[in-house]
């Protein structure tokens, strides 16, 4: 599973191992409904989400993309304001579920 580090660099991410431990990750390995950020969701990884709100990341909404041997990527889009709102998600939910398996066909 292909993710974009939250933290003040990639390299920070990895040393810390946050993408063993990103809820985020751990539900899109899984599962390829969307999810989306709050506290609740990161309560087991309060420092890579105290981290993330470091860095400007406070709302998000991610979803990832698996094959059938379950490899896959993950598109996460997130923001530093304005909580994501159920009217905003319904609006946009076609839209971003569009982009995600466009997105992880670019995997590197």
């Amino acid at each position: 599973m292909a993710t974009a580090a939250t933290s003040s660099s990639p390299r920070r991410g990895s040393a810390a191992g946050y993408l063993a431990i990103d809820p985020s990750v751990r539900h899109g390995q899984s599962n390829q409904s969307p999810i989306l950020w709050d506290d609740a969701l990161f309560a087991s990884a309060e420092t890579l989400w105290a981290e993330a709100k470091d860095q400007g990341l406070r709302h998000g909404w991610a979803q990832s993309s698996l094959d059938g041997f379950r490899v896959g990527g993950m598109l996460t889009l997130s923001r530093s304001s304005e909580v994501l709102t159920a009217l905003e998600l319904r609006e946009k939910d076609r839209e971003m579920r569009w982009l995600v398996p466009r997105t992880s066909r670019c995997r590197a």
